[in-house]
């Protein structure tokens, strides 16, 4: 299972990453939300998972990413319902639209903190949702630039 465990990302990172999260959990505990991180390190064979379920251009083999060095260069974050501790992207049901919305918002501090986000991976201001532009959509990821 991939770790979620700030010490094997890159202090830069994790810096910047905080900053953003803790930002908007302060906006939105109060409407029942809290981003959490979900993936720092991940082995090889772990991203090859990703890769095959079509959440990474990369297969952890032949092109490693970000997330398969130590320190990391990149974050994923979940968004989890406080009522019940759902992780949103999991909930059979959710309003569409709303999480759209909720990482949305996570996106545009991770942009705001020096981030490349992956819900705008061109840094245009248009998500991936409607962007003709960019094709993998992978909303819970922050990475360093570069």
């Amino acid at each position: 299972m991939p770790t979620r465990d700030y010490a094997d990302a890159d202090s830069t990172l994790v810096a910047k990453v905080t900053a953003a999260t803790d930002r908007y959990n302060a906006t939105f505990r109060p409407l029942g939300y809290e981003a959490r991180p979900i993936e720092v390190f991940r082995t090889a064979a772990e991203q090859m998972v990703a890769f095959k379920a079509g959440k990474s251009r990369f297969d952890g083999v032949q092109r490693e990413s970000k997330h398969n060095t130590k320190p990391t260069r990149a974050i994923d974050f979940g968004i989890f319902r406080l009522s019940d501790g759902a992780y949103i992207d999991n909930v059979e049901g959710f309003d569409r639209a709303m999480l759209v919305a909720l990482y949305w918002s996570l996106g545009q501090l991770f942009q705001r903190f020096g981030l490349r986000w992956g819900g705008d991976w061109d840094g245009d201001g248009w998500p991936v949702v409607p962007d003709p532009d960019e094709s993998l959509n992978d909303m819970p990821h922050a990475e360093l630039p570069g």
